[in-house]
């Protein structure tokens, strides 16, 4: 029960808890995207993804201002899914090019610091479709990526300091299976994530280990309860060394999707598994805080539009803050960073800001994680706000009222003023009224039907 209190108190709060140090959209070329993000050592921030059908490298200082944008041709479009740091100082980036035939090959591209074009390389055959979503720079400061075959097998590609192919291997079973993400274990190994339908379960969430030469150590599917469809977008190692995933989950192909979070120890069995109440949401991202908690962040249809949102847990997944992001468009996030000075950085697209159908998303929140307005808050045993559950109009008992604010179940504010509130004009559901007098704060659930 305290922990749910807290959750309302700090979704409530959320606003005095985080500050937006900024939140900036860049227009390029008509339909901009931004898939992935890294953080220099100097405190840059670089992202990647598609600009109209081109690969795109943008660079911007602490507070967003560009300072560097590379586009690179692909002979037929490319696009980019995932970037990381290269021990030169400068970046691999991996996704996929059309080839003449118009199938897709696994794209390797490899810059300096200032996303001057090193080299890039075609992986692949002309026959076949091959992708990659998700790259690392091996200890011996070659390449590894993880993607999809044909539409049927997980592929994964191992390249040397130059991008020359040094191995290829498919993983999966008789049916569709697809590897979306992958990550570097702490015995020079590797992991992945993604899907499966060819094991115990249709659609599960699928993971192996494997060691260095790509031969699997163990394999493992996961199910969100009863739910029939599960996805992997992106795993990491923990600091106990197991592993936390992202991604999402929905009880039909027609039914909407929920985020999960799924904890697994070091040889794939699972610690925990929750699941988040977002309308229609996916989680394309998840990292571990410092406080060994974890960040995700991803996309969630509410209204008929797309509101970028972030989700906050302790080390044992359960939700202490969310946030949403976006204007009257389709806005999400696709990629996550904890960065210096207890701040994160978020970036993805918008389509609710700007001239264009799509722009790069960037932004910039500082936590503040001594804030005392939570202490100060508490939900009252003698209820203030009557009828409850109500029908549009709400009366408050308390005289020494300051302010009013009324809060959805996302933390939007919808609502301010005094004595008197009234949400006739908005859908049936829980709210959050937090009370403001001249000696405290006070949180009260609200039900409208």
């Amino acid at each position: 029960m305290k922990k749910i209190l807290l959750f309302l108190i700090i979704t409530s709060f959320l606003h005095s808890y985080s500050q937006v140090i900024f939140e900036k959209h860049y227009d390029k070329s008509g339909v901009d995207i931004g898939y992935c993000m890294q953080v220099t050592d100097d405190n840059k921030y670089v992202i990647t993804g598609q600009s109209n059908g081109r690969v795109f490298l943008m660079i911007t200082d602490s507070i967003g201002n560009e300072e560097v944008y590379q586009e690179y041709d692909g002979e037929n479009g490319n696009t980019a899914y995932s970037i990381e740091k290269t021990f030169d100082n400068g970046f691999i980036i991996t996704g996929w090019t059309k080839n003449t035939d118009g199938k897709t090959n696994v794209y390797l591209l490899k810059t300096d610091a200032l996303g001057n074009m090193i080299w890039s390389k075609s992986i692949g055959n002309d026959s076949d479709d091959e992708s990659a979503w998700s790259v690392k720079e091996t200890n011996d400061h070659g390449y590894i990526t993880a993607g999809v075959y044909n539409n049927y097998d997980v592929y994964v590609v191992r390249a040397d300091l130059n991008g020359d192919t040094i191995w290829t291997k498919r993983y999966g079973g008789n049916d569709q299976d697809a590897g979306y993400a992958i990550t570097l274990t702490n015995d020079d190994g590797f992991i992945v994530t993604g899907v499966s339908n060819s094991f115990d379960s249709f659609h599960a969430i699928y993971v192996f280990k494997a060691n260095f030469n790509g031969d699997i150590l163990w394999s493992n599917t996961y199910q969100c309860s009863n739910n029939f469809i599960n996805s992997g977008s992106e795993i990491l190692q923990t600091n106990d060394n197991g592993f936390i995933i992202t991604g999402r989950t929905s009880e039909s192909f027609t039914s909407q999707s929920k985020p999960f979070l799924l904890k697994i120890d070091s040889v794939g069995n699972q610690t925990w598994l929750k699941t988040y109440s977002y309308e229609d949401a996916t989680s394309y991202s998840v990292i571990e805080t410092n406080d060994n908690g974890f960040i995700l962040c991803g996309g969630s249809r509410i209204n008929d539009q797309n509101d970028a949102f972030i989700l906050k847990t302790d080390s044992n997944g359960d939700s202490l803050w969310t946030m949403t992001f976006g204007g009257t468009s389709n806005d999400y996030f696709s990629s996550a960073q904890e960065i210096s000075g207890n701040n994160l950085l978020f970036a993805g697209y918008t389509s609710s800001f700007g001239a264009e159908d799509h722009d790069i998303y960037l932004v910039k929140l500082g936590i503040n994680s001594n804030n005392t307005s939570l202490k100060e808050a508490y939900i009252k045993d003698n209820f203030l706000c009557y009828p409850n559950p109500t029908n549009g109009r709400i009366y408050i008992k308390e005289t020494n009222v300051e302010d009013v604010f009324v809060f959805d179940v996302y933390g939007r504010l919808i609502f301010s003023g005094n004595q008197e509130i009234d949400l006739s004009n908005y859908s049936d559901g829980i709210y959050f009224v937090k009370i403001r007098t001249g000696k405290q704060i006070i949180i009260e659930k609200i039900i409208k039907q």
